[in-house]
């Protein structure tokens, strides 16, 4: 599965919208093969660094690079205009997130972390949740189920030694959602954020690297 991230024209929803946390389970579904596919010429892209190497190559680069590295769980998402946008085009995205595993930095099990993302045309914010779907999906036939995906709640982040709450999720950043699901289906298939989680736990106790 392979993963290429863009930004498109998001379908927004009423400004002040409350975003409920649903329950979700954790099965992984090995018929669900998705990827987040690139931005067409027309399209307002951002734009973000590339980056070389393998993915485990890329996470562990992260992961040597970042302050703090760990699994957060989604409580909350408050959705309000853009504070320098008149046209609606843009919301802005405050969040909630509960540690649930610290791979490094000084964060502790239940502390509780905050994001702030901008998200609209030409923006580099995504959605918790994928609502509003921020980015272009596609599924094995080619079809464009965007709006049909969900991210897990739960967050592998990644943050900058320099940067303070609220933190962002942004597609410049490798935070990642552990997994995602399509909304009429209760299993998940597993996304970057998974994949990295599962070669940083085994990096880090190969390397002892574990500080948190």
């Amino acid at each position: 599965m392979k993963e290429f991230l863009c930004l498109v024209r998001p379908t927004l929803p009423s400004v002040g919208d409350v975003t409920s946390v649903p329950k979700m389970k954790t099965t992984l579904h090995v018929g669900l093969v998705i990827g987040i596919m690139c931005c067409v010429d027309h399209v307002m892209a951002c734009s973000c660094p590339s980056y070389r190497g393998t993915d485990h190559e890329q996470a562990a680069l992260a992961y040597g690079e970042s302050g703090s590295v760990f699994v957060a769980k989604l409580i909350s998402t408050q959705h309000l205009p853009c504070s320098e946008d008149s046209s609606s085009s843009c919301i802005t995205e405050e969040a909630s997130f509960e540690v649930a595993e610290v791979l490094k930095g000084n964060y502790k099990i239940g502390d509780i972390i905050s994001t702030k993302s901008d998200i609209g045309v030409g923006l580099c914010g995504i959605s918790a949740l994928n609502n509003p779907a921020s980015t272009l999906i596609f599924d094995v036939n080619n079809k464009d189920i965007t709006s049909k995906i969900v991210f897990s709640k739960e967050w592998l982040i990644y943050v900058d030694p320099d940067r303070i709450e609220p933190f962002e999720l942004s597609l410049c950043s490798r935070s990642s959602p552990i997994s995602m699901r399509m909304v009429s289906q209760e299993s998940h298939a597993d996304a970057r954020g998974g994949r990295d989680l599962n070669f940083l736990r085994k990096f880090i106790k190969k390397y002892g690297l574990n500080d948190g």
